[in-house]
């Protein structure tokens, strides 16, 4: 069983129907009931990955989950929505896969937290470090840095649990740039 986090989003509806074709079973994590989602074989669990004592439930039974779950909003007053969701939703979805033991966790990030700087000259690419001080004015990509961190952190050092010992995550971030396509506003 796959979870996916935003499988309502622009990209998550489409990684849902993607996996869908593949044959995959699919439970979509969302904060109310969907009927829409269930005439289509996907089974709903409800959460919401800001709420970490939602999370349980939704992943008896995972063996693998996409991580979507975001809100895009450049706007710097945004800032306290986009940490909750992208940093603390994260850290909770972590620290659930962590407990549920599963197989592979892909945590989907944006091209903003890799290879950005202010200067051509060198070229970077995801070796280089974080660049905080340039997207700084931007909570969006900040927050997303921040999170990817937490991702890479689980799968190197492990997630920090209740009990206050480490669980590894095998994630892997993957870091689209601009989405468009069919169902864009």
């Amino acid at each position: 069983m796959i979870l996916v986090t935003g499988g309502t989003g622009f990209l998550g509806s489409h990684v849902v129907s993607a996996l869908l074709e593949k044959g995959e079973r699919v439970r979509a994590l969302v904060r109310r009931p969907r009927p829409d989602l269930k005439a289509r074989g996907i089974e709903v669990a409800i959460g919401d990955v800001v709420e970490a004592g939602s999370l349980d439930a939704a992943f008896r039974g995972v063996t693998r989950v996409i991580h979507l779950a975001g809100r895009v909003d450049r706007a710097p007053e945004a800032a306290d929505e986009l940490y909750l969701v992208h940093v603390d939703g994260a850290r909770n979805v972590l620290r659930a896969a962590a407990r549920a033991k599963v197989s592979r966790f892909v945590h989907v990030s944006t091209s903003g937290t890799t290879a950005v700087s202010d200067s051509p000259d060198p070229i970077k690419d995801e070796r280089a470090p974080d660049a905080v001080e340039v997207v700084r004015a931007w909570p969006y990509y900040l927050s997303k840095i921040f999170a990817e961190r937490l991702a890479l952190e689980a799968a190197s050092l492990g997630v920090r649990l209740e009990s206050g010992e480490r669980a590894k995550v095998p994630v892997v971030v993957v870091s689209p740039s601009l989405l468009l396509g069919p169902g864009d506003e």
